[in-house]
């Protein structure tokens, strides 16, 4: 869901490149739909190669919402000198790079949780200018937790969905 609002914001200011996750196939369509100008799914395709094939000389900056190991290795890969890495995800796994890499690659690393009140002012600013479309949201009864989360997990909810007490 993270992801699906940067592609909003950044389809909003900028052509916006969206690295899908291999269990996530059907998120490249939703992906698109917000504004996203190309989408990658590594299941399908050498995602590094085609990083390269879309970029002059490798990604300006990577945002990566999920944290595991295998997002940052990918990440510090396609990465351009003097890029920047934004690590938001909470996922939890490793940074394996050499100490040598940042100097030569003149590359920056940044953990980000939250934003600022400015941040905060000029995203409603793009959304009161109606140039970030609302991100989907959907309800489902407390009855059916069990089925929303298999959903979840299996990639079939895009944006969010909101579990509500039965009958209401």
């Amino acid at each position: 869901m993270c992801a699906m609002l940067l592609v909003l914001v950044c389809a909003a200011c900028t052509p916006a490149v969206s690295r899908l996750q291999p269990y996530r196939d059907d998120t490249g369509a939703a992906a698109r739909e917000a504004g996203a100008d190309h989408t990658i799914n590594p299941k399908r395709e050498d995602a590094s190669a085609r990083v390269a094939e879309l970029t002059v000389a490798g990604a300006g900056a990577v945002v990566d919402f999920v944290g595991s190991t295998e997002t940052v290795t990918f990440g510090m890969e396609v990465l351009r000198r003097g890029g920047s890495y934004i690590l938001v995800g909470l996922y939890g796994g490793r940074i394996d790079i050499p100490t040598l890499a940042l100097p030569t690659r003149d590359i920056a690393l940044r953990g980000s949780y939250v934003g600022n009140l400015g941040e905060m002012h000029e995203l409603m600013a793009l959304v009161k200018a109606g140039k970030v479309d609302p991100i989907p949201v959907a309800s489902r009864p407390m009855s059916q937790v069990t089925e929303t989360l298999k959903d979840l997990e299996e990639g079939r909810i895009v944006g969010r969905m909101v579990v509500v007490p039965d009958g209401v």
